[in-house]
């Protein structure tokens, strides 16, 4: 399961999101910034970290062997939050995905 934070919008009927998905060894404590620098008051955040420990941060998968059962894995996990936020009013077509390249 993965471990997220909905940080809500201003205003309470938006069901607009952003899903803020890190970089390598980064966790969900290096985005909590985002909303407020953005000043979107529509949009909803919510921020995810990745399933594995990885140097004080997170990894969504070993990328040191074989990545495809990590890289399986994380997407099927990413997957079942896309339906999860489905059924609790967030529409895919008012929803992005915001990814991170940088490491920590």
């Amino acid at each position: 399961m993965l471990r997220t934070e909905l940080i809500p919008a201003v205003e309470t009927k938006s069901r607009r999101l952003m899903i803020m998905l890190h970089g390598l060894g980064d966790s969900i404590e290096g985005y909590r910034w985002m909303p407020d620098a953005l000043g979107l008051p529509w949009m909803n955040y919510l921020l995810v970290n990745a399933p594995d420990k990885y140097y004080g941060g997170y990894s969504w998968f070993d990328f040191a062997g074989d990545i495809v059962p990590g890289v399986t894995r994380s997407r099927k996990m990413l997957f079942g939050l896309l339906d999860e936020l489905r059924t609790k009013g967030f529409p895919t077509e008012q929803t992005v995905l915001a990814v991170s390249r940088r490491a920590a």
